[in-house]
């Protein structure tokens, strides 16, 4: 019987949920797994409205029952489409582990707060006259993408994990992005740790930080920030490449709900332009000691935006102009979906 290993990396097809298959499919359907079918159920509760509890869902599932979620999403090109735009999935095949992640919109609009804030400081640079204008006119925005990295290699074989931070930041040459942006809730924080190891070290350090945004404490208003980064240290006599700690659970907004004091050596979120690429692309260029950084009191207002926004939408709020008495509306003919083509 195969390896787990051996079938994940069957399974990991960068660029789509599942290349064509390795060998023919058989003449009849294979059924579901009960694990499977669990995961399928959540997604498609997920796209009718009907989300779980909690933010971030867990399951236990096997590197051949991943594969063949990926074949039904694969066959399913609706449920396919929801879950590339609105869903962010993650698999774990060293753990047998998927996590479906489901932000709500405080989450995405604290987030497009925080990313509009960089992508403006980095418009700067970019429209600079000096050398380093260059490099940062070469830094992307990746709002959803799947990461595809590289675990350690066991029996001679390679996996690889997925991965859908919520945010990222890629120079074009670069095969990863170097800075990542993970917005956390309860269920989350606990994991944030963990995502940046993987992130990092699953690189070889090619990812240069990991930004954890903690924005929901059950029971206090509290918000923190941490960042890792990589470091090289030497464990008996051994060079080791580890995931540090620079900024951890540092406050924004404090408990009652108050800014917090901003840190005397200046802001935590603070990125250099070398951290957006590896060294080899970033050595290149000279003068890239420009920073990008964002205050405690810039993120404390990010929050009580996105709060305000999310409560507006959940009390049904907002301006709205009044439609005119007597006025109709007309629609378009709706064409059948047994007439749409495949590329429709």
């Amino acid at each position: 019987m195969p390896s787990d290993s051996h079938l994940m990396d069957k399974i990991t097809p960068p660029g789509s949920f599942l290349n064509t298959p390795l060998t023919p499919p058989p003449t009849e359907e294979k059924e579901l797994s009960r694990s499977a079918q669990a995961v399928l159920d959540c997604l498609e509760l997920h796209r009718a409205g009907q989300r779980p509890p909690q933010s971030w869902w867990q399951h236990r599932l096997i590197p051949e029952d991943y594969r063949e979620v990926l074949r039904v999403l694969d066959g399913d090109e609706s449920l396919r489409g929801y879950v590339e735009d609105k869903v962010r999935l993650d698999y774990d095949p060293c753990r047998s582990l998927v996590a479906i992640r489901m932000p709500s919109p405080l989450h995405d609009i604290f987030c497009s707060r925080v990313v509009s804030e960089i992508l403006a400081q980095l418009g700067k640079f970019q429209q600079s006259d000096k050398p380093f204008a260059d490099f940062a006119r070469k830094v992307d925005h990746k709002s959803t993408t799947r990461i595809w990295l590289p675990n350690d290699i066991k029996d001679r074989e390679q996996t690889r994990s997925e991965r859908s931070p919520d945010t990222s930041f890629k120079h074009e040459q670069a095969k990863y992005p170097g800075v990542i942006i993970e917005v956390c809730y309860t269920q989350k924080v606990r994991a944030a740790a963990d995502l940046a190891d993987d992130y990092i070290l699953d690189t070889n350090g090619n990812v240069k930080a990991v930004i954890a945004l903690n924005i929901e404490y059950r029971g206090s208003k509290k918000a923190t920030i941490s960042i890792w980064r990589p470091e090289d240290t030497i464990v008996d006599g051994v060079e080791e490449l580890q995931a540090i700690a620079k900024v951890e659970a540092l406050p924004f907004r404090t408990e009652s709900g108050l800014p917090a004091e901003e840190p005397a050596e200046g802001p935590a979120f603070r990125l250099s332009l070398r951290d957006f690429a590896p060294t080899s692309i970033s050595q290149e260029y000279t003068d890239l000691d420009q920073y990008i950084s964002i205050s405690s009191r810039q993120l404390y207002d990010f929050l009580l935006y996105a709060e305000a926004e999310h409560q507006q939408e959940l009390l049904d709020g907002g301006i709205v102009d009044p439609f005119p008495l007597g006025k109709r509306k007309r629609r378009r003919l709706r064409t059948p979906p047994e007439h749409l083509s495949s590329e429709e």
